[in-house]
């Protein structure tokens, strides 16, 4: 798969970028839109292009060193926004796309056109220049292109990060410690002496207790339950329930020793 960005321009149109992906042809969305007159063409692409015709890429602004993630179409997204186009020279676009443009991509693997092509064959100093600099893009390229692989698998890894905590966030009861401890896959009581450990909480009598660092932090919450004891008598429970922002403090605390849910 080729990582090279190529520019394209037109004295009408300006300038497209774009890039071949499994020897297809792929155009920055935002150029193309921006082309055939659309105000907002992030808003374009998503109205009027398909998702399988679509991607992102994380790739350099021209002439600078940021980076940012950049959405690219296919020649089926590119048309779908000429047909959506109200321009009236969206059609004299594709026509250069499709008569210029494409061909010389799919003859040279690049855009160069048989005037550049020419100038190169004359001109050994410019063929240089030109060979050094697609030599140094392929080089950011590369590097690029291992930055989003790395960017794809580190996606992946947080996703059940990210879904539990979505998980947390919809819900608005406090739960008790042995439903935090099931999401780590340990018992109540591992749990709580794991969060001692830390320095989180202390035991006092049957309850554990946050220290004062934590106590003012709506963490947790006291309840207090009434049981029958074995003669008849009544008697009264005090026990501590995480609140969902403490189970997001908790999430957050395990995360950072490399503790992180199982479920």
């Amino acid at each position: 798969m080729s990582m090279e960005i190529q520019v394209f321009k037109n004295d009408r149109f300006g300038e497209v970028r774009t890039m071949v992906i499994n020897d297809e042809p792929w155009f920055v969305g935002k150029d193309v839109a921006s082309v055939l007159g659309y105000k907002s063409p992030s808003v374009a692409i998503c109205e009027n292009v398909d998702s399988e015709d679509k991607t992102t890429f994380v790739i350099s602004e021209s002439g600078s060193k940021y980076k940012s993630k950049t959405t690219f179409i296919n020649e089926s997204g590119l048309y779908s926004l000429v047909l959506s186009s109200k321009l009236p020279q969206a059609k004299e676009f594709k026509r250069w796309v499709t008569s210029e443009v494409l061909p010389s991509i799919r003859r040279n693997g690049a855009y160069l056109t048989d005037d550049a092509l020419a100038h190169f064959a004359e001109d050994p100093d410019y063929g240089i220049k030109l060979l050094n600099t697609l030599k140094r893009e392929r080089t950011e390229r590369l590097a690029l292109m291992k930055e989003n692989a790395t960017l794809s698998m580190e996606n992946e890894r947080m996703k059940p990060m990210a879904d539990y905590c979505a998980k947390i966030l919809v819900c608005t009861d406090t739960v008790t410690v042995t439903q935090i401890a099931q999401d780590y896959g340990m018992t109540a009581q591992d749990f709580n002496e794991m969060l001692a450990d830390m320095g989180i909480q202390y035991r006092c009598g049957r309850q554990w207790i946050l220290y004062s660092g934590y106590k003012q932090q709506g963490f947790v919450q006291s309840a207090t339950t009434t049981y029958t004891r074995y003669d008849g008598t009544k008697g009264v429970r005090v026990s501590s329930r995480w609140t969902q922002l403490g189970r997001i403090f908790l999430y957050e605390r395990l995360k950072a020793v490399g503790i992180s849910p199982v479920a």
